[in-house]
Formats: C-alpha cells, sequence, structure tokens
C-alpha cells in the first residue's frame, strides 16, 4: 500500500524535474550568450538550486523554496532573449521575448499552484470583475497601439511584459496572506535590501566582484554638480535611480516590520537591513528616490498615528521637527548630500525640459493611441522642434514614466493603468483601518512601496509592465484587502447568528 502522501512527493517530484529541464535548456541557451565566467557562475548556481529543490520536494517545502527563489531574483537582471534583433537602431525597453532568473522560479510556482487549485477546489482562487475589467480595457489599448506601430516586433515584445504582469498579480493577489506566511514574506524582503546593501558596500569600496564587466550591466555613473563629481552606485540594478526606485519599494515594508518583530535576532537582521538599504540609497544620489521615501514615510506614519487616535495637528508638528533633525543630521554628515542638494546641477532640467516637450508634442498629435508601444525612442526625431533639438544628442526616453506611457500608448492607457493602482490603493487603505498585527504592518508598508515609485516616476523613467517588484506589492495588496473583507464579513454574520 501507497504511503498516503506518496502522491503528492510524486507531483512535486515531477514539477522538479521539469523545472530542472527548463534550468538546464535557458543553460544550454545562455552558454552562447555570456561570457566562460558568467557560464560557470551559471553553472554553480543551477547546481546549488536543483540540490535545495531535491531537499524540498522531499521535506514539502518546494513551493516556498520557488517563492524564496523567485524574490531574491528580482533585482537580478540576467535573462535570455528568444528573437532577439541585433543592431535596433534605437532605443527599446523590450527586445524579442525574454526569460528571466525570476521567469524560472515564478512560472514553477505558478503552474504548480494552479494545479493544486484544480485538485483542492476549496484553495482561494479569485480575479474580481472589477480587476477583469481594468486589464481587459488596458490590453485593448495596448494592442491597437502596437497595431498601429510603425515597428510592431518591439511593440509585441512590451506587450508580452504585460501578460507577466497579469499572472504576477493574479498569483499574489491569491496566495500569501495568512500571518505565518507574511512573517516569512518580510523577511525575504529584509533579505532582499540586505544583499544590496552589501553589493553596494563592495562597489564603494572594493570594486573586484560586483563589477560592470563580471554582472554585464552598468553598476555605476558620475555626476558632475558644478565642479564636484558625485560617483553614484547602482547595487545589481543598471542606474543607480533604478536601484534607489527598488530599495525604496521594500524600505517601508521592512521599517514596519521592524517594530512588528518578536524575536529579538530577527529585529537586529531586520535593523542591520534596513541601515545598510539606507546607506544604499544615500550612495545612490537620487534625488527622485529620497524625495519619494520621505513622502512615502510621513504618509505611513501619519497613518499610524491617525488610526491610533493621535491629533494630527500635533502629529505633524513632531514630525516636522523630527524631519528638521534628520535633514540637519544628513547636510552634516554626508558631503553627497549637501552636494545633490545645493550644488548647481543645471544640466538635469537642461535636458528634461525639452525631453518633456517633445512627449508633449507626441501626446497633442497622437492622444488616443500614441505613437506605438515600445518605440518611442524610434519617433522622438519626428516632434522634436526645440531648441536645443534634443532628440539627436540624447536619443532616450522622456524622464517620466507617465509621460512615457501616454505617448507611446495614449492617454486612456495612463489613464486606466493610473486609475488601476488608485483603486488597489484604496482598498489597501480601507483595509488597513481593519487589520492589526503584521497584516497591519504589511499593507501599510506595501501601499508605501508603491507610493514611493508613483513618485519617483515623475522624474525618472521606468517600465511599468515590466517591473516584476511592482506587481508583487499590487497584488499582495489587493490579496490582503479582500482577505480582510471575507474576515470582515464573517464577523458581521457571526455576531447575527448570536
Amino acid at each position: 500500500m501507497m504511503p498516503p502522501n506518496f502522491s503528492k512527493i510524486s507531483l512535486e517530484l515531477v514539477f522538479a524535474i521539469l523545472f530542472g529541464a527548463l534550468v538546464g535548456a535557458a543553460f544550454v541557451v545562455s552558454m552562447s550568450n555570456v561570457s566562460a565566467r558568467w557560464t560557470l557562475v551559471i553553472l554553480g548556481s543551477v547546481i546549488a538550486v536543483a540540490l535545495l529543490l531535491f531537499v524540498t520536494v522531499f521535506s514539502n517545502k518546494l513551493k516556498l523554496s520557488l517563492l524564496i527563489a523567485a524574490l531574491l531574483s528580482l533585482p537580478i537582471f540576467f535573462d535570455i532573449n528568444f528573437f532577439y534583433r541585433d543592431y535596433t537602431p534605437f532605443y527599446v525597453s523590450a527586445n524579442g521575448f525574454s526569460v528571466t532568473l525570476f521567469d524560472l522560479f515564478f512560472f514553477p510556482l505558478f503552474f504548480y499552484w494552479l494545479w493544486k487549485h484544480n485538485q483542492d477546489k476549496s484553495s482561494s482562487f479569485r480575479f474580481e470583475p472589477v480587476f477583469i475589467w481594468f486589464f481587459s480595457l488596458l490590453f485593448f489599448f495596448n494592442l491597437l497601439s502596437s497595431l498601429i506601430s510603425p515597428f510592431p516586433f518591439y511593440s509585441f515584445s512590451a506587450l508580452s511584459w504585460f501578460f507577466k504582469a497579469i499572472l504576477i498579480f493574479t498569483f499574489f493577489r491569491n496566495n500569501y496572506k495568512d500571518e505565518a506566511t507574511l512573517q516569512i514574506l518580510g523577511r525575504i524582503f529584509a533579505l532582499i535590501l540586505l544583499m544590496q546593501g552589501i553589493i553596494v558596500l563592495e562597489q564603494k569600496f572594493v570594486g573586484v566582484i560586483f563589477t560592470e564587466q563580471l554582472i554585464g550591466k552598468q553598476i555605476n555613473i558620475v555626476s558632475l554638480i558644478g565642479n564636484q563629481e558625485v560617483k553614484r552606485v547602482a547595487g545589481s540594478l543598471s542606474h543607480p535611480n533604478n536601484l534607489a526606485m527598488f530599495l525604496n519599494l521594500f524600505l517601508p515594508v521592512a521599517c514596519l516590520l521592524f517594530f512588528e518583530e518578536k524575536k529579538v535576532a530577527w529585529r537586529m537582521f531586520f535593523g542591520i537591513s534596513i541601515f545598510l538599504a539606507l546607506l544604499a540609497e544615500l550612495w545612490t544620489s537620487s534625488r527622485g528616490g529620497w524625495l519619494a521615501l520621505a513622502f512615502s514615510g510621513s504618509i505611513c506614519f501619519i497613518l499610524i498615528m491617525h488610526k491610533q487616535g493621535f491629533n494630527l495637528i500635533k502629529v505633524l508638528l513632531s514630525f516636522i521637527m523630527v524631519s528638521i533633525l534628520a535633514a540637519t543630521v544628513l547636510l552634516t554628515a554626508s558631503e553627497t548630500f549637501r552636494t545633490r542638494i545645493f550644488g548647481e546641477d543645471y544640466g538635469t532640467a537642461d535636458l528634461r525640459v525639452p525631453l518633456m516637450q517633445v512627449a508633449e508634442n507626441m501626446i497633442v498629435d497622437n492622444p488616443v493611441l500614441g505613437v506605438g508601444l515600445n518605440v518611442y525612442a524610434a519617433r522622438m526625431q519626428h516632434y522634436d522642434n526645440t531648441n536645443e533639438y534634443v532628440s539627436r544628442y540624447y536619443p532616450f526616453p522622456v524622464h517620466n514614466t507617465y509621460l512615457l506611457m501616454a505617448a507611446e500608448s495614449g492617454l486612456p492607457s495612463l489613464i486606466l493603468f493610473l486609475a488601476l493602482i488608485v483603486y488597489i490603493l484604496w482598498l489597501g487603505l480601507r483595509s488597513f483601518y481593519h487589520l492589526k498585527g503584521i497584516n497591519e504592518k504589511m499593507i501599510l508598508g506595501l501601499m508605501g512601496g508603491v507610493v514611493t515609485w508613483l513618485i519617483h516616476n515623475l522624474v525618472n523613467l521606468d517600465d511599468a509592465y515590466m517591473n516584476k517588484a511592482v506587481w508583487v506589492l499590487l497584488g499582495m495588496i489587493a490579496g490582503l484587502a479582500y482577505s480582510q473583507k471575507i474576515k470582515f464579513k464573517q464577523r458581521e454574520v457571526d455576531n447575527i447568528n448570536e
């Protein structure tokens, strides 16, 4: 007679084998695309992951291991592009149909969850009609924009990321709402911050391991502020601004869970992670990132105080005093902070203002469907009537994600996208006032992370659908909000029955 859990172990073993085959195929393809040094790194990583999966299959932790690996791979942009086109004559954010390191862990996890749901009808699966409408309309306008694009290959390359965003949102919307798993997720988020902090320390003071040659990405830039050079680090991301944006997604969660954590050892772990992440944020010299984090932190602080019944005027006055003290300490202790705040950086405005003018011309001329998804740079010269003729010496998109979205896929697409995020944040805010403990801190931290992203995108460029971490956070907010709604309704029914 078979052991009762034999079928379950067999299923997980099948998934592990399929996952191994997928990784193996990706590794074979990668050998022709990366250096021999990176090939050895990938081979070692694959062996380590294979051993981890072998152990977890028989310890009933396969799902958790895949989740940890997927989240830790979020800031590691190793990918393989199928149908990649060489010598693209203009800048594009997506070229071909890529498989990232995150995909290698996430998609086995996603399909494993679907299979378990099919076997166990009691497991949760929900996709509210309002989200179906939002995503359907967004797909409709992005599809039309791709169809009218003068370079449809690149447009459909970007559209493929839209489907990934939906799958990520759906998965995290339907999973990880219990307190034990949320505690694990919070610690994973802190580990992500710790890893980036360590990488930045190495880049800042050693510079032999996480280099541009080994990572294959730009890891630092030097900005000229007045007569002074400021070296800015990028961690494992491709630009210091991108690193600041990524750190800001998880810092609010880590900071709030630091106070929620009961065990001293884990609280110390959170503290070290937060300290290193803030240090890395400082060394990015990203003023947009600093402003976004400060504004988001202010909102989180005010909401917590308001929920606890404190007088808002006293809270605001206290917060202003703390902010002045923190700014004074930073101005005194950090030359980088002083230079970026008070240095003469006219070059930033000289570049960004004409770029915005070009984007405005595109939007005015193509308000409904834009110039074509992912082909902004190919069309910008046609709309460049600036005195500087900025597109000739800077052939890259405008440094404002919202202007970019409106220019590429039209104003309706931008409005729908922003409406979706505002709706999710409203769900989260409404639930925040009913949640307690780790659920309360988690949903507020997740909302704080999304707010930092929204603010930073006013002065930075990011592809909304290619940023997987944002869709992880949005899915978790929607999931926590819905679980709170179900519990609240259940309490109402229990009260009526009593």
